[in-house]
């Protein structure tokens, strides 16, 4: 049995997003993360966007895109940590994905996170690869990533996770399936800045951060959207 299949004995109850919880999301989100976007492998997801599970009470969520035959987790968080929270959501989330028909599901994560990088190696997934440096151009999408991780790990670079669902593939070093990089990068990422702003100036109007999402910032503000 994949240990991603495995139940923690008082797991939560797990629930699909609906409309009712956009708000609470962009908020979890902006608390977790700073933003609701979430700048990786030179691409800026809006993470708020997505589909998501919930684990109830609001302690958790899990945001998740599907990409061709694979799936993509997005966000992971859990609120506290430590109490099998994120592994009811992962787990639920794998059983949605593999009625789905889904392959395999992915996840992107730096080098800094280490406790999350053994959390995921125990639950299945596998590093596919290593991309040195890729955090430091993410910066210039997202300049609110942190520069040190865990423990005072310098973070650079991000690392690829792969966990087979279906059975039937035994192929783990398959090639991620955003390696076609997306044409509205560059919106997103004017959208991640227009975010920030809610903490750094700050904004609260959705109106003004709606706005300043259509400035062209790229080109007097130096490198990066």
């Amino acid at each position: 049995m994949n240990p991603i299949d495995q139940s923690a004995p008082s797991a939560p109850p797990i629930r699909p997003a609906g409309a009712a919880d956009a708000a609470w999301i962009s908020d979890f989100l902006r608390e977790r993360w700073g933003a609701i976007v979430v700048a990786v492998h030179a691409e800026v997801i809006d993470a708020a966007a997505l589909p998501a599970l919930i684990a109830e009470p609001q302690r958790g969520l899990a945001t998740y895109r599907r990409i061709g035959g694979d799936s993509e987790l997005v966000t992971l968080d859990a609120v506290p940590a430590g109490i099998g929270t994120g592994t009811a959501l992962l787990e639920a989330l794998a059983r949605r994905l593999r009625a789905e028909g889904c392959g395999r599901l992915w996840l992107t994560m730096t080098n800094g996170n280490l406790s999350a990088l053994r959390f995921y190696l125990r639950r299945g997934f596998r590093l596919n690869r290593v991309r040195p440096g890729a955090v430091d151009a993410a910066r210039k999408l997202k300049p609110s990533i942190p520069l040190v991780g865990e423990h005072g790990v310098p973070i650079h670079d991000e690392l690829d996770l792969c966990c087979v669902l279906d059975p039937g593939i035994s192929d783990v070093l398959a090639s991620p399936p955003w390696s076609e990089p997306r044409s509205d990068w560059l919106v997103a990422a004017r959208q991640g800045y227009a975010e920030e702003l809610r903490f750094t100036a700050p904004i609260r109007s959705a109106a003004v951060v709606k706005a300043f999402a259509t400035v062209p910032r790229e080109r007097f503000l130096g490198p990066g959207p």
